[in-house]
């Protein structure tokens, strides 16, 4: 029979029956009762075992009051038998009845009574398993966090609100006044500066001097727009874009009094003469750039032109580094029919001679004559610039209509249409001279703006402006804000 330590030991009263307590499922104590009659506690002296060598700590019989019990040597107050343990046969003198069968009842009774003593059992676990999961807790906290987040990220609500907001009171103020927004143009290039503008109402074009762009970056040059053309190298970023447009053996060939025209017409071998590097700009779709000097020759060209450079770094001076056409026979620089030219940075001089007429600048397609000195010549009519067709500007130039002996014209049109901007016209000092002559028969259309036109020194005629036939001249006279 096995034993549990004494600690958890029941009081059994007499009635001669066995009563087993299992407590905790761990510890159980027998006790053996006897009958009506009980004993002395000394006992039987037969009964009665002292062991003077036996362990405090020793379990056995112990009689008390004719009644037996297991306990140690040491809580035994009566009589203790010794190191059997067992209470059957009774040690006592009470020869009560023996509970010899209580183990196995005590094995059946304990399948009822651990009810109780598993619970308790059972209850040791769960507060271990309960004391995890609340450490484990603490991984609630960044799940709470984490919903919280988007959770209080009301922002896009806001976002939602305002822009509900903003495009119904836009649309119902568009609904109820409507009105056309206008932006100044003071340059006259048909593009608006974005800081200026006014709201016109009930009305669908915008006043003269204004337009309905605002894609302008310097409404002070008129060369100067959103998409406008570079002109390379002089510090003006004409196209808006940012970076100003430079020259390269890429863009470009190059013709200095120093070249050849059997050189490639690179910045390092560059050709000779401006009509040489002509043909092969056009072959290659590139420009003419063309160092100081004097170049005499009539250029006939679909190439843009570009004078004003040094030949020994190709940097750009155009009143620094003059660079001049002088014409070889009636005209100095020709525009080729269907063609877009530009043509920046040299003195253009028409030819001195006895017969018909001389040129500066011929144009005959759409073009930008920007930044030249130009002067007609000496012919018996001397024309500084004439336009035949196209699409043109003439822009910061000075042109002198020459020395014609008959006539001389600064500026004559006769077909396409001009914006002629802040130039400085001079009809110069043929017989009769003049400024500016529109002589289309109504097929020439002028736009004047900005401009000091002078009639020349004629001595039978001088005149600043002469219209033939034509509805579509039209002046500014004050200069551009």
């Amino acid at each position: 029979m096995r034993l549990f330590p004494p600690g958890l030991a029941m009081t059994f009263k007499s009635y001669g029956v066995v009563f087993v307590t299992l407590l905790v499922a761990t510890s159980f104590i027998v006790a053996c009762s006897g009958g009506s009659g009980g004993g002395s506690s000394s006992g039987d002296d037969d009964a009665q075992v002292n062991d003077d060598d036996a362990d405090s700590d020793e379990f056995g019989a112990c009689c008390e009051e004719n009644q037996c019990s297991v306990r140690t040597y040491e809580d035994c107050p009566a009589a203790w038998q010794g190191p059997d343990t067992a209470c059957d046969p009774n040690p006592c003198d009470g020869g009560g009845s023996t509970t010899t069968t209580t183990e196995p009842d005590t094995t059946t009774t304990t399948t009822t009574t651990p009810v109780t003593a598993t619970t308790t059992t059972s209850t040791e676990p769960t507060t271990t398993t309960t004391t995890v999961p609340t450490t484990t807790t603490t991984s609630t906290e960044p799940t709470t966090t984490t919903t919280t987040v988007p959770t209080t990220t009301t922002t896009s609500t806001e976002p939602t609100t305002t822009t509900t907001t903003v495009p119904t009171t836009t649309t119902t103020t568009t609904t109820t006044e409507p009105f056309l927004r206008c932006f100044r143009d003071a340059d006259s290039d048909g593009y608006g500066d974005p800081n200026v503008f006014e709201d016109q109402d009930d009305t669908e074009e915008c006043p003269a001097g204004w337009v309905d762009n605002n894609l302008d970056c310097n409404d002070a040059d008129v060369l100067t727009h959103d998409g406008a053309d570079e002109l390379p190298d002089d510090g003006i970023d004409q196209n808006c874009d940012g970076p100003d447009g430079t020259r390269s053996d890429d863009n470009g060939v190059f013709v200095a009094k120093s070249g050849n025209d059997a050189n490639p017409g690179t910045m390092a071998l560059p050709m000779l003469t401006i009509n040489a590097g002509v043909d092969l700009a056009e072959s290659e779709a590139k420009a003419v750039f063309v160092a100081e000097g004097e170049y005499v020759e009539s250029i006939v060209t679909a190439a843009s032109l570009f004078g004003g450079y040094e030949s020994a770094g190709w940097t750009r001076d155009i009143d620094g580094h003059p660079t001049t056409v002088t014409a070889a026979s009636a005209f100095a620089v020709a525009t080729k029919v269907f063609s877009f030219v530009i043509v920046q940075g040299f003195v253009i001089n028409g030819e001195a001679g006895s017969v018909a007429e001389s040129f500066g600048v011929l144009v005959r397609s759409s073009s930008i004559v920007t930044g030249n000195r130009i002067n007609g010549g000496a012919r018996p009519t001397s024309y500084g610039v004439f336009h035949e067709e196209g699409t043109s500007l003439l822009v910061n130039n000075t042109i002198e209509g020459g020395a014609g002996s008959v006539a001389s014209y600064a500026v004559k049109q006769t077909g396409g249409t001009m914006d002629v901007i802040e130039n400085g016209i001079d009809g110069g000092s043929g017989d009769r001279s003049f400024g500016f002559v529109n002589y289309g028969n109504g097929s020439g259309k002028a736009n004047l703006v900005g401009n000091d036109i002078d009639g020349g020194v004629g001595e039978t005629a001088s005149s600043a402006f002469y219209c033939s036939n034509s509805p579509y001249l039209f002046f500014h006279w004050s200069p551009i804000p």
